[in-house]
């Protein structure tokens, strides 16, 4: 093969080459590596999301929600956990599902949001492709208004719709 190996490891590192030049690619020869890359990366500015329940289509209690299982391996996304009196959202948040509604389990901060002993928290969860997830999140914050966790990805939101 001519040309030589580049090194490269995946599509990031080949278009920050593209932007550099040194493939020898243009924004000005629409049919180029980088302008492909560059349309394929651009975000969307609403995505529709399927917000899981659990079994019996409802809602999964917060800290009832069976983590352990199959479903939750290698799932990735968004979350919404909030009081089921009031409607209000608690935290908003991404990341790997399983591993983040465990570590919010033992948040007092959270769990310290019932306003009766004894309320439950529901929660619901959303696939997200990492590419979008900063702005998914970013847009459910902006628009939930959790009482916990106010801090949120300066980007670009992402419209969704909201758990119904």
């Amino acid at each position: 093969m001519g040309g030589g190996y580049y090194g490269f490891y995946g599509l990031a590192d080949l278009i920050a080459a593209a932007d550099r030049g040194s493939l020898g690619l243009t924004q000005s020869r629409p049919s180029s590596l980088f302008w492909l890359a560059q349309q394929g990366l651009a975000s969307p500015t609403r995505l529709t999301l399927h917000w899981h329940r659990c079994g019996g289509h409802v809602w999964g209690s917060f800290t009832r929600v069976d983590l352990g299982g199959l479903h939750f391996n290698g799932r990735e996304g968004v979350y919404v956990i909030w009081r089921p009196t009031d409607r209000r959202c608690v935290r908003v948040g991404q990341g790997n599902i399983r591993e983040r509604l465990t570590a919010h389990r033992v948040d007092r901060e959270i769990t310290d949001c019932t306003p009766y002993t004894g309320e439950l928290l529901l929660v619901t969860w959303a696939d997200v492709d990492w590419r979008y997830r900063d702005g998914v999140e970013g847009y459910l914050g902006e628009v939930l208004q959790p009482i916990v966790g106010r801090r949120f990805p300066d980007v670009a939101s992402i419209e969704v719709n909201l758990p119904s």
